[in-house]
């Protein structure tokens, strides 16, 4: 039977913030070295690439099993593989090949979901109350910048001057206030523990108005009462 590799799995990949946590790498158990009378060994072998030939490390081992800690890995992409050799150096079988990454995590993905809708209209004097922007938690997310751009035909042409909130909130919501009469674009995204910023969300526009103009009178009579 082949030799059967059993952590890392194919593309694993082993995330830290601050300080790698160790983990093993360990294969299945093969009869030509647990009869040690016959002198096999195993070799651990991890290198860069495919073909191995930027070996990392080539390790023997009568053990079906090793801890990255002791094998001094350090952050990188791998492929890893075991093969049992005899006492003279005659290799007797291999196993497959696997890959696995090892690093810090990679910047947050944005939100995955964002309130209200585009298109929302926020009606001030009929809903009595600010415009509450929301979205969902992001895992791991130490902070969330959110934008809020002017959408005025003025403003698109003049970009610098469009940006009219810029804030950081450790919540998913804000409540904007002051908002004067007009058209807006906003977007967020999730800073993590290590203060990095991801990317932003897709733009999403809303309305605000203070409702419709009041009609004109109706003249009921030209008399002057």
């Amino acid at each position: 039977k082949p030799i059967q590799l059993k952590s890392p799995k194919p593309d694993q990949a082993y995330y830290y913030w601050e300080k790698p946590d160790p983990f093993t790498l360990e294969w299945g158990n093969d009869p030509l070295v647990e009869e040690q009378s016959q002198g096999n060994t195993y070799l651990l072998e991890v290198a860069k690439d495919l073909e191995f030939k930027t070996k990392f490390i080539s390790e023997k081992s009568s053990k079906n099993l090793a801890q990255s800690a002791q094998l001094g890995i350090v952050p990188g992409s791998y492929y890893w593989r075991v093969s049992i050799v005899s006492s003279n150096g005659e290799l007797l079988k291999v196993s497959a090949a696997f890959k696995f990454t090892l690093g810090v995590y990679p910047p947050l993905q944005p939100p995955s979901a964002i309130f209200p809708a585009s298109g929302s209209v926020f009606d001030l004097v009929h809903e009595g109350k600010d415009p509450i922007l929301s979205w969902s938690k992001v895992l791991e997310a130490h902070a969330y910048e959110v934008m809020v751009i002017s959408d005025s035909a003025e403003q698109r042409r003049t970009p610098a001057g469009a940006v009219v909130a810029q804030t950081l909130v450790t919540e998913p919501v804000l409540r904007l206030k002051g908002l004067k009469e007009g058209t807006y674009a906003w977007a967020v995204r999730a800073i993590d523990p290590l203060k990095r910023k991801g990317e932003f969300s897709q733009k999403k526009n809303f309305k605000v108005t203070f409702g419709q103009l009041l009609a004109a009178p109706e003249t009921l009579s030209s008399e002057v009462q």
